[in-house]
């Protein structure tokens, strides 16, 4: 899965935190009260 602007947005909180991975070292962390983070795993 691509971190496309558009999924980054639409991107919603779940009963637990949750990382979305890009498979090339960028992930979206998704919290609980729906702030969202983007990072790079290395």
């Amino acid at each position: 899965m691509t971190l496309t602007n558009l999924t980054c947005k639409t991107a919603n909180p779940g009963e637990t935190r949750r990382k979305l991975f890009d498979g090339s070292g960028m992930y979206l962390l998704v919290r609980l009260g729906g702030t969202k983070n983007l990072a790079d795993v290395t």
